[in-house]
């Protein structure tokens, strides 16, 4: 099955929403009740307010390691997955301070989702989740910085997907 997915993350420490868009290609053995695939997210843009006041926006990209894989039963699904965070751009008072795809997380986020309320493997459904991000590296002079302000460990991330047709 192909799904379309949107939906958003929202960055404990940065305090502001990332919108998220992509596409997942899973391949599933219903009998036993599991599934690996394909997960490709778009790159995004968010605006933040560094220590709740300085203006910030970051370019960022989220990219699978290995193949996610999860649980499918009647109704609910689990996903676990792995990305790794790449700041692309980061500016603050909309000068750059960081460019390029040197700057990421030291390693990936572990992703655990589960579906709310009912998922068909048919058409789609909604899934949740927390997950940490570690720190950052490669960032310039300011990566101590950076890397404070983006490791957390409860972001959250809601994600629709949309069986492609």
């Amino acid at each position: 099955m192909s799904y379309g997915i949107t939906g958003s993350t929202n960055l404990q420490n940065l305090g502001g929403p990332l919108p998220l868009k992509g596409t997942f290609d899973a391949v599933a053995d219903l009998a036993a009740g599991k599934y690996v695939g394909d997960l490709k997210l778009d790159p995004t843009k968010g605006s933040f307010k560094v220590f709740g006041f300085l203006p910030s926006d970051a370019d960022v990209k989220l990219v699978a390691v290995g193949q996610p894989s999860g649980t499918v039963a009647t109704g609910k699904i689990t996903f676990n997955g792995k990305v790794n965070v790449i700041l692309s751009k980061l500016t603050l008072f909309g000068l750059p301070i960081s460019q390029g795809d040197a700057c990421q997380t030291t390693a990936p986020a572990d992703m655990k989702l589960a579906s709310t309320g009912n998922f068909d493997v048919l058409k789609g459904g909604k899934i949740t989740g927390t997950y940490g991000l570690a720190g950052v590296k490669d960032c310039g002079f300011l990566s101590p910085i950076i890397s404070a302000l983006v490791q957390s460990s409860k972001n959250t991330i809601d994600l629709s997907l949309v069986a492609k047709v």
